[in-house]
């Protein structure tokens, strides 16, 4: 029996001291959220004294004045109360008159004050998060931007936070406002009854803590959600601009989608709808709970005053501050928790901006050997895997590769689908640093380079082109883009790759602007883009050109034009090139066969026929469909 009792002993301590450990966890989760809204408030204010001084100072003034004209009320309208009920004239209490007719207009001047402020507090959040959040993003390199979390991460800095800084800084005042009334007039009620002003601030204590978790809650939901939130928008587009829709529409797909999309959202936000509704409950009960402590203690007040213990103006004055601490108490249980789940988006606001790119530049860097032919290029023993994210292996890619291009040749890199020649040439353009090995350009560490001398030094054309809302001078100039638009050069480079021809067809020639879902655009079909694209790289005059399938898009007849273009218009260039356009392949001085992210062969067009099955088969699979 007894050893039976010390079981049930050693259980009931072990449940006590999980429940202890339980709370502990509560209380240092509850801390370390108080200590997160303290510091997203300063590095906030900071931020914005440091943008708008001004308006800063102004925002301090209305502080203390709201905080000032409860009391001055209190003050002021007891003592003329006291002085009617004993029939006294205006005249005798004409410093508490005055006082009282200051608070009634800085009560009618304030709305319009803080309104105006509350404006200039959105301008400044929308322009600095957006500034902020699209000046960082270009340092990123294309791995560190394509993780899955990082995305999520920008979703609710792009969807939330914006708003979520605006809400944070405008509250600030009723938030200051709440706490010093709070502590004011505690102290006032501690003065005059220690045990009910105690009484209260327990009463008043679930609803500060359950507001808080409630917010939380919400902020997690929002984490959840952040993918789906991604897929929203992209989605949203797909139907909402007219390319993705009329994919759709040819499907006949377009309703479907459009449905699936429209259920999508409300079961979203039905995730929200939930939580408010399960939680309203408990959130009245928490009111309930606090405001009866405030009844009790009007209760209190009032028998003091029948009995004769306070006189009118400090009755009325103690009723004030009651009200008062009561009713700030209230405003900090929810304002606390808006700034938790603002202070939150704040927190992934100032991450995204400390987020440290995997490629860095040099301020002054070296400058690489370039000549009259072009720039050399060596890789050696260059290792390259794509990171899957937490707790997942990386996928290698390039796998201990090492080559070398001498200044002026003109490579072409051939293998499968899968064999590395994207991430190879992304590799050699420095969008990313090889995990392992090194690159050199023109003899010098490729690291050692800076970002400015790099990209003048090496151009690359993407298999996938993309336009921007840009005028088509804009548009061939972006290899340049921060110098002095050159006109001249812009029509050179537009004549030399054939743009020239439909380009100045255009009402505005070289000032239209491109696009095709705004007025007075034009939209240019897939081989005139890859010729303006070509013209971009013409115009950039880099030594080392790297181009990654640029006529996959386009028509033969075009093609072969691309390519015609591409060796006669640049001598003393390098070039390194991929495509399935063995024609354009068979006039490199040099190809490189690729196969699972090595350099499987290389050599001349007839040579590698010979030797190289692979490259022959490559060949052969393309030649047969031109054989009769």
């Amino acid at each position: 029996m007894s050893h039976i009792q010390s079981e049930v002993a050693v259980e009931a301590r072990a449940s006590e001291s999980t429940r202890v450990r339980k709370w502990l966890a509560i209380l240092r989760e509850m801390g370390s959220h108080g200590t997160r809204i303290v510091l997203a408030n300063i590095d906030m204010a900071k931020l914005f004294w440091a943008h708008r001084p001004g308006t800063s100072i102004v925002r301090a003034i209305v502080a203390v004045i709201v905080v000032v004209i409860p009391f001055l009320m209190s003050w002021s309208s007891g003592h003329v109360i006291e002085g009617l009920m004993h029939g006294s004239s205006i005249s005798s209490y004409q410093w508490e008159a005055l006082g009282l007719a200051v608070a009634l207009i800085l009560m009618g001047a304030l709305p319009l004050v803080v309104s105006v402020v509350d404006q200039l507090i959105d301008h400044w959040a929308f322009v600095y998060v957006q500034q902020s959040q699209v000046t960082k993003v270009p340092d990123l390199d294309p791995v560190t931007y394509s993780d899955p979390e990082l995305k999520d991460k920008i979703q609710q800095v792009q969807e939330r936070a914006v708003w979520r800084v605006m809400a944070l800084l405008k509250a600030q005042i009723g938030f200051f406002r709440a706490i010093a009334l709070s502590l004011i007039a505690g102290v006032m009620l501690f003065r005059f009854d220690a045990a009910l002003c105690l009484l209260i601030l327990a009463g008043m204590t679930p609803s500060m803590v359950y507001e808080g978790l409630h917010a939380y809650r919400q902020f997690k939901v929002d984490e959840r959600q952040a993918d789906w939130w991604r897929r929203f928008w992209e989605d949203r587009g797909n139907i909402l601009c007219s390319k993705p829709l009329s994919y759709l529409q040819v499907f006949g797909a377009a309703h479907w989608f459009a449905g699936r999309f429209a259920d999508q959202i409300a079961t979203a936000i039905e995730e929200y709808d939930s939580i408010e509704r399960e939680s309203i409950w408990k959130r009245l009960l928490c009111i309930v709970i606090g405001m009866t402590t405030v009844v009790f203690a009007a209760y209190a007040l009032i028998r003091s005053a029948s009995q004769g213990q306070l006189e009118v103006a400090q009755f009325v004055f103690f009723l004030g501050a009651l009200s008062l601490f009561a009713s700030s108490l209230a405003e900090v249980a929810t304002t606390a928790g808006r700034q938790l789940g603002q202070s939150l988006y704040v927190t992934g606001l100032q991450e995204l901006l400390a987020l440290e790119s995997r490629t860095h530049f040099p301020e002054r860097g070296k400058q690489p050997l370039v000549t009259s032919e072009g720039v050399s290029l060596d890789l050696r023993n260059v290792r390259f895997g794509y990171p899957q994210g937490a707790g997942k292996r990386q996928r290698e890619v390039i796998k201990g590769l090492s080559l070398h291009v001498s200044a002026g040749q003109k490579v072409a890199f051939v293998g499968i689908n899968g064999a590395g020649k994207t991430t190879l040439k992304s590799v050699i353009v420095r969008l990313f640093d090889p995990d392992s090995g090194e690159v050199l350009l023109g003899g010098v560490p490729m690291r050692e380079v800076d970002r400015v001398t790099l990209r003048k030094t090496v151009a690359c054309l993407p298999q996938s082109i993309q336009h921007y809302n840009l005028k088509v001078e804009e548009f061939i100039a972006l290899s340049r883009a921060g110098e002095a638009l050159d006109a001249d050069r812009v029509r050179w480079a537009a004549k030399r790759s054939g743009a020239s021809t439909f380009v100045e067809a255009y009402r505005e020639q070289y000032a239209q602007k491109l696009g095709r879902d705004y007025k007075d655009t034009e939209e240019p079909s897939g081989g005139q883009l890859q010729k303006l694209a070509l013209a971009s790289l013409l115009y950039s005059g880099a030594a080392l050109m790297v181009l990654d399938e640029p006529t996959a898009a386009i028509d033969p007849e075009a093609a072969r034009d691309f390519w015609d273009t591409l060796f006669h218009e640049t001598p003393g260039q390098t070039v390194i090139f991929s495509t399935h356009y063995l024609g354009a392949v068979r006039r490199a001085d040099r190809i490189v066969v690729l196969d699972e992210g090595q350099v499987l062969d290389q050599g001349k067009h007839l040579e590698l026929m010979e030797r190289c099955e692979a490259y022959r088969k490559l060949f052969e699979s393309q030649a047969r469909d031109y054989r009769t």
